[in-house]
């Protein structure tokens, strides 16, 4: 909604009835799907189809949403959140497989951050990259070491310093910044580089961690 309006150069008064509209049609479009989806999964359980309902629900909230002038991603929130709060029969398996899902959408995104951003690779800016990933995990060392104290070991405070996201909110950003401006490419191009920096980081860690037990 904000990329839109910064695009379209709206005024504060037209800019406050587009998001109103907006967020006004998303809610509709994600309540007339979570009724009337969730109307039919209370009470049957599928192992093949509640699932497959579970995504056509999100995916058809946001098409409609789209549609009508909403928000998709809005829409598409809503009936996540409807989904957590109705009862549904089995609804604990359909949450297991709404973290697959998740994950999903998180490699989707990491895809789509590959695909959409063509990010530089001479070897200062690499090393400039590592030396502001290295300055990160200072600071997180330090803030671990003032708020725990004696409390772990010197191994374990590293383990928590280096055990940072795999960065898929950096990822997101990226992706709103790259379609935003063009003055971006350097921060875009650094916030990628540390996601790629943080995965190696928590791959290695957890083999390490496969290794010593």
């Amino acid at each position: 909604i904000i990329l839109d309006l910064s695009k379209a150069g709206s005024t504060i008064l037209v800019a406050s009835s587009y998001i109103m509209t907006h967020i006004a049609l998303s809610i509709c479009s994600a309540l007339l799907v979570g009724i009337i989806f969730f109307r039919f999964m209370r009470g049957t359980y599928s192992e093949i189809y509640s699932p497959f309902a579970l995504i056509v629900g999100v995916l058809l909230s946001y098409v409609l949403a789209v549609m009508t002038g909403g928000n998709g991603f809005i829409a598409a929130s809503l009936v996540g959140l409807f989904f957590g709060r109705v009862y549904i029969e089995k609804k604990t398996q359909l949450q297991e497989f709404s973290s697959v899902f998740a994950v999903f959408l998180e490699m989707f995104v990491y895809l789509l951050l590959g695909l959409t951003i063509s990010m530089r690779v001479d070897l200062s800016f690499m090393l400039f990259s590592l030396i502001i990933y290295v300055a990160i995990l200072f600071i997180r060392f330090i803030a671990v070491q003032l708020s725990l104290g004696g409390i772990y070991t010197l191994q374990e405070k590293l383990f928590m310093t280096v055990n940072t996201p795999k960065g898929i909110s950096i990822a997101a950003l990226a992706l709103f910044l790259s379609f935003f401006s063009s003055d971006m490419v350097v921060i875009v191009d650094l916030s990628v580089m540390l996601i790629l920096f943080s995965t190696i980081a928590h791959s290695f860690l957890m083999w390490s961690k496969e290794e010593i037990k």
